[in-house]
């Protein structure tokens, strides 16, 4: 009986330490939280630089080996409405996400990497592209990139309400320090369909100005002159593609 009580035991105590293990599995693969462990943030960085090589590449082979100009890079998807570009030619060389173009798929972000309390915000879960955005001096863009009505915009990808900890994780990548939107950073809740001409600069303030930096993490306090994009709050990453 002695030993029948101890195996049973072991038993009880396996399945309760196999709870407990999925429930901390579990708990690390979801978002919203700022404790992931060194290895899944270096994985989930990984993952969005290599995918920021994949837009590279591809389009640097849309404009080299088929004839785009910066105006016709179509970033139409099947995924995310709103990117129609009419100045991207009907067979379709210049569509980064079309096999006759680029040939990329459309990247969904993994809900490991947001912060799930903006689940209900406006493009949580998305890329965003955005050519209606300078960066001054990054260019031909100067001082009043944003008002001269030139078409000096960037082409810039965004990824929205990723976690603190990401963010901090790419900063330190990038070699940059964490923005405030505080500080000035433009609205730029246009897509991009071929049009460079600014509405915004991407930071206009002397004291958090981007100038050359072609990637960092923006933190958006909510100050309504001054939030980037469509968003609210919460921390965004940003990579410039184009500089023109």
């Amino acid at each position: 009986m002695k030993q029948r009580g101890n195996i049973l035991f072991l038993i009880l105590l396996a399945i309760i330490l196999f709870v407990a293990l999925s429930y901390a599995v579990n708990s690390g693969m979801r978002g919203g939280g700022n404790n992931a462990s060194p290895e899944k943030l270096q994985t989930a960085m990984a993952e969005i630089l290599q995918y920021e090589v994949l837009l590279d590449n591809a389009i640097t082979r849309l404009k080299t080996s088929n004839g785009c100009t910066d105006f016709q890079i179509s970033f139409e998807n099947p995924v995310v409405s709103g990117y129609t570009n009419s100045n991207a030619p009907a067979d379709k060389r210049c569509h980064l996400f079309d096999p006759a173009g680029g040939g990329l798929s459309w990247k969904v972000p993994s809900t490991a990497w947001l912060d799930s309390a903006n689940a209900a915000a406006p493009e949580y879960g998305q890329y965003f592209f955005t050519s209606r955005q300078c960066i001054r001096y990054m260019g031909t863009a100067g001082a009043t990139c944003n008002t001269d009505g030139l078409s000096n915009g960037a082409l810039i990808m965004y990824l929205p309400y990723i976690t603190q900890d990401l963010c901090q994780k790419l900063v330190a990548q990038n070699g940059t320090t964490l923005l405030n939107d505080g500080n000035g950073i433009g609205r730029a809740d246009l897509k991009a369909v071929g049009n460079f001409t600014p509405s915004a600069a991407l930071l206009d303030s002397a004291g958090n100005d981007t100038r050359v930096v072609k990637a960092g993490c923006v933190l958006a306090t909510g100050a309504a002159s001054s939030v980037i994009l469509p968003y609210n709050t919460g921390y965004i990453y940003f990579r410039v593609l184009i500089t023109r």
